[in-house]
């Protein structure tokens, strides 16, 4: 695999260095290096797959519902009402305050997945709750 860098940035990933070539006759660009490693374009940029692992996770953290979202998939899929979660967070006051005050909730936040736990989501679950509003049927 052959890299194309233009000020330390890769620009560009061909399988040989005559592909990377012909593709390059209108980009400007600095080095051509020849690597081992398999690069995924992912956003625009050029990353290892354990980087796009990582990118979108980071993604799925800061994806939003809002309080209302949150509580009427929970009620659609389970039946749960915002009295029952008051009643799960009973000893964590700043768990209540935050299901109580806050205006969204992120994917990423740590009461997330504590609450998603003791309700019985997977983490996929609540990933396909936060990209779709809804749980999976």
């Amino acid at each position: 695999m052959f890299i194309a860098k233009n000020k330390e940035q890769i620009i560009l990933v061909k399988d040989t260095k005559e592909e990377l070539l012909e593709a390059l006759k209108l980009m400007v660009y600095d080095t051509i290096e020849e690597t081992q490693e398999k690069y995924i374009l992912y956003n625009g940029k050029y990353l290892l797959a354990n980087q796009v692992a990582q990118e979108e996770r980071n993604r799925k953290d800061m994806l939003a519902l809002t309080r209302c979202d949150v509580l009427k998939a929970l009620y659609q899929a389970k039946g749960i009402t915002p009295n029952d979660i008051k009643a799960l967070l009973k000893d964590n006051v700043e768990a209540l305050i935050e299901l109580e005050y806050a205006q969204n909730f992120y994917r990423g936040h740590p009461m997330i997945k504590a609450i998603g736990e003791q309700l019985g989501f997977t983490s996929d679950d609540l990933d396909y709750l936060f990209e779709n509003k809804k749980f999976k049927e």
